[in-house]
């Protein structure tokens, strides 16, 4: 390569980034997908309707978004598991979904707080233009022909339409990886080029899987000085090293699934539907222009398809007069990926395929377009400089598609502050979940803020925990479910609602029951019953000051507090709070009035939704407090068998057949103390007989191993979706921890060993 040929690809790489990043270069903007949640509540209530929110922009806040805080906060401690979402999951160490792909990572971890989108866009425009460009060297184009391409290919619908989302990295690395593939490098370091670029694949995801497609054509039909034999025998000694290398998020992903939990595949994107879709940036949103109020999946504004028309009208002429070995190779990827990216969605989803080479497509009309570069500058008049032509047909290929891609980037003021969370931290915390109401908060979008939601926008392998969760797609939780005392089993110890809406004060107040009271020899005394879990005890009467209550049982007594939860549903009615826990049964209810003991028995009701105001009005939330609530880690007082109803108490637990005899005897009665992080439980208990401990931790015995005072301890399944542990009487240390086994990480380290002894410069004869 001549001296002067980094130049070019380093000139246009600078005025990319520049003319794209330009907000955030000189005017103090930073790329933001966040910033469309105004348009959520509660936002929407602190900030006003934010202004046609862009799709793209929308998920990406709700989807990597999150995981990008996730990492930047947490680090490597959320790798193996994310306890902020769906009631945890596996971290960002299992999948490319989770935040895990490469660039994310970088990003994540390299950037300034609140600038780590605008790293990861420049991270992915970077990679995409150089490794298109060194690809498209390696195959002997000049420096222009292949600046022109690689330009083709950043821009390309499939590529900047993708830096908003964690296939971003696959599409940016993918012709990395066939650069690599594409290097003159013979012998062991041949197949370190090999296992780096199927290791950026493997840890891209499903996209990069056409591009792994695309590396076996080119060894094919580029085998090098040495042959097939010889490109195959290096091409699966790197398959070997890489599998071995990825062992620990392969066993990783698997570890996260729920028992017995199937397969599942992603439905395909929607197909190209007509030729019109290679010159049109952006498609016409499909359905109802209005958004729900959730998470929930939106119509696409980005078009993957997108080439440009002049990029194609350069390709036609490159496979016009391009050589023949180059024009068939590139033809034959582009015909093949254009018939599977064209094929029906049935067809592609009975076919196991899950994601369409819209990159692939993209590479090889790019490569197409380099070829006719490089064919207009060799016949183009005599006297006409290369670099004059190479560079107008750049700048056309430039202008004709960055404005496309700049409509991609969502700015917001640097200055601006970001979304404030909408509870504190103090309240919810990663063992303390919450549950919004009607896309309040959407799902996952708790991972930014460190608050653990029950709710996640899919739940692909957990068919048992989404059953009894029972949301709609997208995560969202119907209301008569999110009211549902048996929400507060599944974890969620929270509720918000959104302002100015009061629906669950509505709710509580209809259902709530009349209650009977009867006069007591005394004035102001009278006789009522307690029903079990009494939240509020309603009074009707027009006195807006001056009433007092007091509840006396034959173990309790005490005065009774004002409720003001349902002060706006009635103005006829006084509520005043039950303490939780207070004994059912028969009780003494004493009233006072301004002007003394209240004679006659007023008109009462209970409530006993188990629900209390925590606070009103708030960050444009009412957040709401389950009593049935558990704690994180709980003694269970017993065990039954599973059914329709969940046991009254909360803290009874259910389990299976063969569980119910081994636990008959277990009940719990003793003090637990616990520390909780991210992929760790630490638990002191002291109990009077053996006991079952319960942890409101998913039930994943590959991944999380337990130990009691040292030893290793069985996990049991319970409610359906948790995990207990039986211990002894006495004073125990229990611990839970998620860990990937030793001989994962063994065979990833020996991969690793093998890769940096084959790097070593070899002995000179």
């Amino acid at each position: 390569m001549q001296s002067g040929a980094s130049r070019v690809p380093l000139l246009v790489s600078a005025v990319l980034l520049v003319t794209l990043l330009f907000p955030a270069l000189f005017l103090g903007y930073r790329v933001a997908p966040e910033a469309s949640l105004k348009s959520f509540p509660p936002w929407r209530s602190l900030w006003g309707p934010y202004p046609s929110p862009s799709p793209e922009a929308v998920r990406a806040a709700t989807h990597l978004g999150p995981r990008l805080a996730t990492i930047a906060r947490d680090g490597t401690s959320a790798a193996i598991w994310d306890p902020w979402i769906g009631g945890g999951r596996p971290g960002w160490l299992s999948a490319p979904e989770e935040g895990g792909a490469p660039l994310p990572v970088a990003a994540a971890f390299l950037a300034r707080v609140g600038w780590t989108w605008t790293a990861l866009v420049a991270l992915e425009l970077g990679a995409a233009l150089l490794g298109t460009w060194w690809a498209l060297r390696t195959m002997g184009l000049a420096e222009w022909p292949a600046a022109v391409g690689a330009t083709a290919y950043a821009l390309s619908g499939a590529a900047a339409g993708a830096w908003l989302s964690w296939r971003g990295s696959a599409l940016a690395l993918g012709p990395l990886a066939l650069a690599l593939v594409l290097a003159p490098l013979t012998g062991r370091r041949r197949v370190v080029a090999f296992a780096a670029a199927l290791f950026i694949l493997a840890a891209s995801g499903g996209p990069a899987v056409a591009f792994v497609a695309l590396a076996a054509a080119a060894v094919t039909l580029r085998p090098g000085p040495h042959g097939r034999v010889r490109a195959w025998s290096a091409a699966l000694a790197a398959t070997v090293i890489v599998c071995a290398v990825m062992l620990p998020r392969i066993w990783l992903d698997r570890a996260g699934w729920e028992t017995g939990a199937a397969e599942t595949r992603p439905q395909p994107p929607p197909p190209i539907d007509a030729w019109r879709d290679l010159v049109t940036p952006s498609l016409e949103p499909q359905g109802s222009a209005a958004w729900p109020a959730g998470a929930n999946l939106r119509p696409e504004a980005g078009n993957p398809g997108y080439l440009g028309l002049a990029v194609l009208i350069l390709a036609a002429v490159g496979a016009a007069l391009a050589p023949s070995r180059e024009r068939g190779l590139w033809l034959g990827v582009a015909s093949a990926s254009a018939v599977i990216a064209a094929a029906p969605s049935a067809l592609l989803a009975r076919a196991g395929l899950s994601h369409r080479p819209f990159g692939v497509l993209a590479v090889a009309v790019a490569a197409l377009a380099a070829y006719g570069v490089s064919a207009l500058i060799q016949r183009a008049p005599r006297g006409w400089p290369a670099g004059a032509v190479g560079g107008a047909a750049w700048l056309l290929v430039a202008v004709s598609m960055l404005p496309g891609a700049a409509r991609r980037l969502p700015f917001a003021p640097g200055s601006e502050n970001g979304l404030q969370a909408p509870i504190p931290h103090t309240v919810a915390t990663g063992s303390d979940r919450v549950a919004g109401l009607l896309g309040t908060m959407p799902p996952d979008v708790g991972a930014a803020f460190g608050i653990a939601d029950v709710r996640a926008s899919s739940f692909p392998h957990e068919p048992r925990y989404a059953s009894l969760l029972g949301a709609a797609r997208g995560g969202d939780l119907p209301v008569s479910r999110a009211l549902d005392p048996e929400i507060a089993r599944l974890g969620a110890r929270y509720l918000l609602e959104p302002l100015p809406l009061r629906i669950v004060s509505g709710e509580i107040f209809s259902r709530t029951e009349p209650a009977d009271l009867a006069a007591e020899g005394e004035p102001g005394r009278f006789r009522a019953t307690v029903p079990p879990g009494a939240t509020r005890l309603g009074l009707a009467t027009s006195t807006e000051t001056g009433m007092r209550a007091w509840l006396e049982s034959p173990s309790r007594s005490l005065e009774l507090e004002p409720d003001t939860a349902l002060r706006s549903e009635s103005g006829e009615w006084r509520w005043f709070a039950v303490p939780a826990g207070f004994p059912s049964g028969g009780a003494t209810l004493v009233l006072q009035g301004p002007g003394g003991a209240v004679r006659a028995a007023p008109d009462a009701a209970w409530d006993s939704s188990g629900l209390r105001l925590v606070a009103a009005d708030e960050r444009g939330i009412r957040l709401w407090a389950w009593d049935q609530a558990r704690p994180f880690v709980f003694l269970a007082t017993g065990v039954q068998a599973g059914g329709r109803k969940a046991p009254a108490d909360p803290r009874t637990v259910t389990a299976g057949a063969a569980s119910l005899l081994r636990f008959a005897g277990l009940a719990g009665h003793g003090t637990v103390a616990a520390s909780v992080q991210s992929s760790r439980l630490e638990a002191r208990v002291r109990c009077d007989r053996a006991a079952l401990l319960v942890a409101q931790v998913k039930y994943r015995p590959a991944l999380w191993r337990a130990t009691v005072n040292g030893g290793v301890a069985a996990t049991t399944r319970v409610d359906g979706v948790w995990t207990a542990i039986e211990v002894p009487a006495g004073t125990s240390r229990v611990v839970l921890e998620a860990r990937v086994p030793v001989w994962a990480w063994a065979f990833a380290g020996g991969g690793l060993a093998v890769l940096a002894l084959l790097s070593l410069p070899g002995r000179r004869s």
